[in-house]
């Protein structure tokens, strides 16, 4: 039976990406903010970014933007959204 979790929203952190914008947005499902933060801050596969950039979330101090309750059944997960910048 899985745990019960929430999906975080930071509608906005300073580093979310080694890119030349390096803020932007994240979400996480996770069972509690702890547990989120911890998911958001190891790295990552590099998905979004180039081979030779490697990613860098930064979650200090940021209250969530949201939390919201989500179905038992939803698995860990952190999807991150860079800032495309002026680019």
């Amino acid at each position: 039976m899985k745990k019960e979790v929430k999906l975080f929203i930071w509608q906005m952190l300073n580093k979310v990406s080694n890119n030349y914008h390096e803020g932007g947005g994240l979400v996480v499902i996770a069972e509690s903010l702890e547990r989120a933060v911890e998911l958001a801050e190891a790295p990552q596969p590099k998905r979004y970014l180039s081979d030779e950039m490697e990613l860098g979330v930064v979650v200090v101090n940021d209250e969530p933007t949201r939390i919201i309750d989500c179905a038992a059944t939803e698995a860990e997960g952190v999807f991150i959204f860079p800032d495309a910048g002026c680019c």
